[in-house]
């Protein structure tokens, strides 16, 4: 943070040493933390694929179509 400010939010792929950074630094300066989505859909696709079989993109997108 050179010119002193922080940032409005940080996206992350929950690591948690940049977890840590953020509670002990970024959240009292205010900044929101969320997590990546690119981060999450690779990690079900690494995690859940074979489980969720062909339907883990209709899942992954059903309630935002639904909210429109």
């Amino acid at each position: 943070m050179d010119n002193h400010y922080a940032p409005l939010v940080i996206l992350t792929d929950d690591d948690r040493a940049i977890a840590n950074a953020y509670t002990k630094v970024l959240k009292l300066m205010g900044t929101k933390h969320r997590l990546c989505q690119w981060y999450l859909i690779k990690n079900i696709m690494k995690n859940l694929c074979l489980k969720l079989s062909s339907n883990w993109f209709y899942l992954l997108y059903m309630e935002k179509i639904k909210e429109k």
